[in-house]
């Protein structure tokens, strides 16, 4: 790629990003090595691993983003009982 001044940047970048998408699905097909029958390798299912689809992913990183606020939520609101209490 060859980008120039002037180009629609926007469009490079989306060009960029197929062009690696495109890389990363050839070495995931062409790479030598498969996992044993007792392995399990981070890779997309459909290549035989155990990586959530983007859209699974995207809920996964929603609930733990959840999760942490309400613990988050917990620690301040036990801390301010402490330090209410104490007084």
């Amino acid at each position: 790629m060859y980008p120039k001044r002037g180009d629609d940047y926007e469009q490079v970048t989306r060009d960029l990003h197929a062009r690696m998408a495109e890389l990363l699905e050839k070495a995931q097909r062409e790479y030598p090595d498969v996992p044993r029958s007792d392995e399990t390798w981070w890779q997309p299912a459909y290549l035989g691993g155990s990586a959530p689809t983007p859209e699974e992913a995207e809920k996964l990183d929603l609930e733990e983003a959840e999760a942490r606020k309400a613990a988050h939520a917990e620690r301040e609101a036990t801390r301010e009982a402490k330090e209410g209490g104490g007084s």
